[in-house]
């Protein structure tokens, strides 16, 4: 896992020269200065796919539209229900549809004598990360070795692309199927925290996914994880970042 300062990847280009930590877009879109960057993964662990749909009338694409988890039957696999999951929006920068509110991140100070094996750990919330949102791909297989992996069905660029189109309306899907988890590379755009102001110091970086709970699941209590990071250098052009080691339960964060 990464947890840096330093964007790189593939958007060197687009990096902000004023603040060397964001893209340009972060900048103006959002008015980051100082960006905390670090991957994210949403593997489907359970027993059946995790599948989005959507409709966009044809034309130039609005902001917003309704999506549907699409849920199948156990014993008919042609059967299935849409339900409402909330929507997806247009990413202008990424050029393609979104889930909205798949994941959220944290930031959460820590004691320095807050030894969480022998008192209790001592938090406090520094700052949140927007409720991000993510088009869906298998990126690669969650557990190795493992029965139940489902076949690769969702790939890039397919959340650039509808599945069908009439003349009203283009079609659209995105998912992950069991067995498999979609992985966010910490240098993809507006994939941060900002942490303008936060001292030096010992952090948790917690992130939880589905965070307003609109996505039907087999196991509501995995959804969540958490590092502990140290901050350092933060009042410096060149702040740093280090992963200390796993974090504590989530239920400690609250």
């Amino acid at each position: 896992m990464h947890v840096t300062f330093d964007p790189g990847g593939i958007f060197a280009r687009a990096i902000s020269p004023q603040y060397p930590s964001c893209y340009i877009t972060e900048v103006i879109e959002e008015g980051a200065h100082t960006c905390l960057r670090f991957d994210q993964v949403f593997a489907n662990v359970g027993q059946g796919e995790m599948e989005v749909h959507f409709a966009v009338p044809n034309g130039p694409p609005a902001p917003m539209y309704d999506a549907l988890q699409r849920i199948y039957w156990s014993d008919r696999a042609d059967h299935f229900d849409d339900r409402r999951v909330g929507q997806v929006e247009f990413h202008p920068t990424h050029e393609h549809y979104h889930l909205i509110n798949l994941g959220l991140s944290r930031l959460w100070s820590v004691d320095e004598d807050g030894d969480k094996r022998k008192t209790p750990l001592r938090v406090r919330p520094v700052r949140s990360g927007r409720k991000v949102s993510f088009c869906m791909v298998d990126t690669e297989i969650d557990a190795w070795g493992e029965k139940g992996v489902g076949p690769r069905k969702w790939k890039a660029p397919d959340c650039l692309l509808p599945v069908s189109k009439d003349t009203t309306n283009s079609y659209f899907a995105q998912g992950i199927t069991k067995g498999w988890r979609d992985i966010y590379e910490w240098y993809l755009p507006h994939q941060y925290i900002e942490v303008s102001g936060v001292p030096d110091g010992l952090y948790v970086l917690e992130t939880i996914a589905d965070p307003d709970h609109q996505l039907i699941e087999e196991n509501e209590a995995n959804n969540c994880v958490s590092i502990y990071i140290r901050l350092s250098g933060m009042s410096t052009r060149s702040p740093a970042a280090q992963i200390v080691g796993p974090g504590p339960s989530c239920s400690e964060l609250r």
